[in-house]
């Protein structure tokens, strides 16, 4: 999985603050926060640096596990790709922690779903790693 989550968001939405170094002249290091400067705050992520060169990001850390439980659905048409995320979407507090698709072809796509889990302890558990 990547830096995201369906329940908690992209990493910049965990970012509490940046310290850049700004591409003005003449430059100046400033820290910015969603209170503080709302419109440069939400651009800097999708800036690729042309705003300035980050020096410094303070960011809120999300409780973990050691553990992934992934599962995997493929589907074979546009429509069920659709109504299954749309279900795993909606699903409140049963949604996945991390949900996300592969499309292959216009018709074959793989939801990958993620939830934080527990080390598996028994031999059963433990075969069902990864199964396909």
């Amino acid at each position: 999985m990547e830096t995201n989550s369906h329940r908690v968001g992209f990493i910049q939405e965990t970012v509490v603050s940046f310290e850049m170094v700004t591409a003005q002249s003449p430059p100046r290091v400033i820290t910015v926060t969603r209170e503080s400067d709302p419109d440069v705050f939400y651009a800097i992520a999708w800036s690729v640096g042309t705003l300035g060169m980050l020096t410094a990001v303070t960011v809120k850390l999300t409780p973990i596990k050691s553990y992934m439980h992934m599962k995997y659905i493929f589907t074979h048409s546009a429509k069920e790709l659709q109504e299954k995320l749309v279900q795993l979407g909606e699903a409140d507090d049963k949604a996945p922690q991390f949900l996300e698709a592969t499309a292959y072809s216009r018709e074959t796509a793989m939801i990958q779903t993620g939830n934080f889990a527990d080390k598996p302890t028994t031999p059963e558990a433990i075969k069902k790693i990864n199964p396909m």
